[in-house]
């Protein structure tokens, strides 16, 4: 389903109410959270159940960036403004050819009575689909999930996604994601596709026709921007 084109620099680290996280050369990949909100700089070597948990913070991480889906991506919401439940969904598929990131959200208790977290993220990118609903996280986690993390599997797999009275919501704007989740049993998981962060940054980018995976209209576009923009425009073009 997916093509990486290139992985973007991890965020920085930041546990915040209203916690700026950091920026790249490819520009900034979260701009804020606020809440409840562990924003982890790599993902995570396993968020299956009682690994990852807190009482009091949801943990985001960057799953994969700069993706090139080669197939029809289906998602719980697509193009999404508004509030969403397990009960109230507007699903669809982000087409093939289009350039996403990946991001997770996870909330796993250790006590065992009910508990909730709230927190907010806000991209410098459209958010194009959300997955909160227990079988579309199982479907994408081999295609979107992040390499090398360990994600439910068997019966830790029945009842991962919103369900209740969990609710996730996107700005008019599409770019903050409002997120409440609380758990009892089984932790709640949220999978946000945003637009990609694909952005040229080698003259080597502009070879052999890969321009054009970046948006430009020819290869000397190409190499004009990476020549104003790049820290990496000295590198030999042959």
């Amino acid at each position: 389903m997916r093509t990486i084109v290139r992985r973007v620099a991890g965020i920085a680290i930041g546990i915040a109410v209203s916690a700026v996280v950091g920026t790249t050369s490819a520009g900034a990949i979260l701009q804020d959270a606020g809440g409840a909100v562990n924003v982890l700089a790599e993902p995570p070597a396993d968020v299956s159940p009682d690994v990852l948990a807190s009482d009091t913070q949801a943990f985001v991480f960057v799953e994969q960036a700069c993706v090139t889906l080669t197939t029809g991506l289906a998602v719980d919401v697509i193009n999404p403004a508004g509030t969403y439940s397990d009960v109230l969904t507007q699903r669809g598929v982000i087409p093939a050819g289009t350039q996403v990131d990946s991001y997770y959200v996870h909330f796993d208790q250790v006590q065992t009575s009910s508990g909730t977290v709230s927190g907010t993220l806000t991209f410098d990118r459209p958010v194009l689909g959300l997955i909160y609903r227990t079988p579309t996280l199982n479907s994408t986690d081999a295609t979107m999930g992040a390499p090398g993390t360990q994600y439910p599997e068997g019966p830790d797999t029945l009842a991962r996604g919103y369900d209740g009275p969990s609710y996730v919501s996107v700005s008019v704007d599409g770019r903050t994601v409002t997120f409440s989740a609380q758990v009892s049993a089984y932790q709640e998981e949220l999978r946000i596709i945003t637009t990609g962060t694909c952005e040229a940054e080698t003259l080597a980018d502009c070879k052999n026709g890969r321009w054009d995976a970046y948006g430009f209209r020819n290869q000397g576009q190409c190499v004009s921007f990476v020549a104003t923009n790049s820290r990496h425009a000295e590198a030999a073009f042959s």
